[in-house]
């Protein structure tokens, strides 16, 4: 198994953790842009992607290295962030929403579904399912709920205990025991969150867009 990751921090933690499970001699990491993978083409019979592939420039690019690395019939799973049908451009609030996604993300641009399916047919693959697994979830518990509910366990990441890391941070860094600039990443991140729960629940956005192709 070989995972691929452009960051060399994620890729050394990943190492430890194969090390620790005793998966060191069968799972490797490696340090590379998911667009230009140094490996020969049809080296996998099989590659997944987990919420990653929308931070490619566009799908084709990403996808299209993806069909590269597989042997042909080579089985291709990915979730992608998208927005839904129910994304209408014309309203200001989801517009908002859509660019506190993006923009907290770094995200180049939301895909729709359609525009992930021509993907994945323009880059060579046949597609065999594709859905909507955030529909899919129970509904006492979305999956942003962890970004919603007060529990003590997800607390910090909830709107309240939002306001509490911000202000705390301000604090912090007035007195300078954190870096400059700390309480605009923490407000930037909390926008982030905020448009995360608006979406989920407007039903505009979905971080779980499924899709399970064959390489022809």
């Amino acid at each position: 198994v070989t995972g691929v990751n452009i960051t060399a921090y994620q890729v050394e933690r990943a190492k430890k953790y194969n090390e620790r499970e005793g998966l060191a001699g069968q799972c490797t990491v490696l340090e590379s842009d998911f667009l230009k993978v140094p490996l020969p083409d049809g080296s996998f019979d099989a590659a997944y992607a987990f919420e990653a592939t929308c931070h490619a420039p566009d799908k084709q690019s990403v996808f299209g290295e993806a069909a590269r690395l597989l042997k042909p019939g080579g089985i291709f799973a990915v979730y992608e962030w998208c927005i839904t049908p129910v994304y209408d451009h014309a309203l200001s609030e989801h517009r908002r929403i859509r660019h506190g996604i993006e923009k907290g993300n770094a995200l180049p641009s939301l895909a729709t579904f359609d525009e992930v399916k021509k993907g994945l047919t323009d880059s060579g693959f046949d597609i065999l399912d594709t859905r909507d697994r955030a529909a899919e979830c129970d509904a006492e518990v979305p999956w942003y709920s962890a970004l919603d509910e007060i529990s003590v366990r997800n607390l910090p990441r909830t709107p309240a205990g939002r306001v509490v890391t911000s202000a705390m941070t301000r604090v912090l860094e007035t007195l300078r025991v954190a870096p400059k600039g700390s309480t605009e990443v923490s407000n930037f991140l909390n926008e982030c969150a905020d448009s995360l729960v608006g979406g989920g629940k407007l039903g505009i956005f979905t971080p779980m867009y499924f899709a399970l192709a064959r390489k022809k």
